[in-house]
């Protein structure tokens, strides 16, 4: 076989086959380095440099992928043509496939990746905000009901009531266990100088597990709740990475993760009011059998960020801030609406107003993010506005414009000046950042805006 083969190559034509095959392994690790040594996606670097040349990153993957194919498709008309008649056409075909696939793709780059291939909408939902009402801050303005201190007070009250029940925050509960300097196989990679964990037992079985990280160094003064969303957990790479940064800038991280993500506890059943003890499917709709006039499982997401926040000061921390990607930054955003020691937050792609989650190019979310029926009391502008307003609050919305999961395009522009404007009338600072990035994650820029803003003063 090996003789046939060997027989076989040599009577093809060896320069157009030596050729094809290093213009084919060129590009594909040209293509594959871009795509391994630049996250996909506009929030990054958006050049590579390869031999002291600059790359435009999104030309250069395309281009490259593109130009292997062609050399794949002529390495593979050379093996089948005769040898004499591969020198006639197959050399130009396969200057001339390259050229063209390179030129096309260098051309037409920026339109192909202006939009999402797996949207149904064009650009302009991503690029565009949406038009009257939607682009006028009046329209936002008339939906912020929190637009002075004793109204921001009362709507604060009737979410907690709502959320922790008559006996009001929970502020002092703290975890039921707290174990210093333990052992997690699953966080020994990261730069911790001690690592502790706290447990809390919650309603219908559920328990809460989070890990309050210390970075190596001198003592920090500020704690940073991060909460992880739903794809993965605290223990996932992302997670890991996003804990990495705070505590390499001196800051400690407590981790949290959503319900039914480890390294919780869930139930396997939970038992309703209306609808007996059911399976916990566990997803998002499944909490909704739980929500009745009496209790809302919204305590399920918010209560051990509160624990968190009393385990931070008791541990004698002088800032507390937050922040979160996707449901994890749904659940901060709501947490520091209801507890105000919770001085800066930094939601990343975690929420949009329910008025654009009905457009292209988005779509209704989750269900503690829909239909909870706290948003008969506050709007999703409210909850921004408290999630900042108080003397030295800020809280800073962090959204990719072309996020491949969720709250994505630009529409958030229209309502962050009148969010701003409420909250600087109740001592807060609320900003609104959109990162032109297409992955569902906290892009490097985000980190720096977040890190950034960390070390300023309160006032600041």
């Amino acid at each position: 076989m090996a003789s046939f083969l060997i027989r076989y190559l040599k009577s093809r034509d060896r320069g157009l086959l030596t050729v094809s095959v290093a213009l084919l392994a060129l590009g594909l690790l040209v293509g594959f380095g871009a795509l391994y040594s630049i996250p996909l996606g506009l929030g990054d670097k958006k050049a590579v440099k390869l031999l002291g040349w600059t790359l435009e990153r999104r030309v250069t993957y395309q281009a490259a992928f593109a130009a292997a194919a062609a050399n794949l498709l002529v390495l593979l008309l050379a093996l089948a043509v005769p040898r004499g008649a591969a020198r006639g056409f197959l050399r130009p075909a396969l200057a001339a496939l390259n050229a063209a696939a390179i030129v096309f793709l260098a051309v037409r780059s920026d339109a192909i990746l202006e939009r999402r291939e797996d949207s149904p909408v064009g650009a302009a939902a991503y690029n565009e905000v949406p038009p009257a009402p939607y682009d006028d801050p009046a329209f936002a303005d008339s939906l912020i009901r929190v637009n002075d201190a004793p109204a921001a007070e009362a709507v604060r009250q009737r979410l907690i009531v709502r959320i922790f029940g008559d006996a009001g925050l929970p502020a002092g509960r703290g975890f039921d266990t707290v174990e210093r300097s333990v052992e997690e196989p699953n966080l020994a990679g990261l730069p911790a100088a001690r690592i502790d964990r706290m447990r809390m037992a919650l309603d219908h079985g559920y328990e809460a597990t989070a890990y309050h990280l210390v970075p190596e160094g001198e003592a920090a003064e500020t704690l940073v709740l991060y909460n992880h969303g739903h794809v993965s957990d605290i223990f996932g790479e992302e997670a890991q990475h996003a804990i990495e940064q705070f505590l390499r800038a001196g800051h400690a991280v407590t981790a949290l993760s959503m319900p039914n993500r480890r390294p919780n506890t869930t139930p396997g059943r939970i038992d309703t009011v209306r609808h007996g003890s059911i399976a916990n499917r566990l997803d998002h709709e499944s909490f909704s059998f739980l929500e009745t006039a009496e209790y809302s499982p919204i305590r399920l997401f918010v209560a051990p960020l509160v624990a968190a926040v009393d385990q931070g000061l008791a541990d004698g921390y002088e800032t507390i801030a937050a922040t979160g990607i996707s449901g994890g930054a749904w659940s901060i955003t709501v947490a520091a609406a209801v507890d105000r020691r919770i001085r800066a937050t930094y939601p990343v792609a975690g929420s949009l107003p329910m008025y654009l989650l009905a457009l292209p190019p988005n779509r209704p979310g989750d269900w503690e993010q829909v239909h909870a029926d706290i948003y008969r009391i506050a709007s999703y502008l409210d909850l921004y506005v408290l999630g900042a307003a108080g003397q030295g609050r800020r809280q800073i919305q962090i959204l990719n414009q072309y996020d491949s999961c969720c709250f994505r395009g630009i529409g958030a522009r229209g309502y962050a000046s009148a969010v701003a404007e409420a909250t600087a009338a109740l001592g807060g600072r609320y900003e609104l950042v959109i990162l032109p990035e297409h992955d569902h994650r906290i892009a490097p820029e985000a980190f720096d805006i977040i890190l950034e803003d960390l070390g300023r003063s309160p006032d600041g």
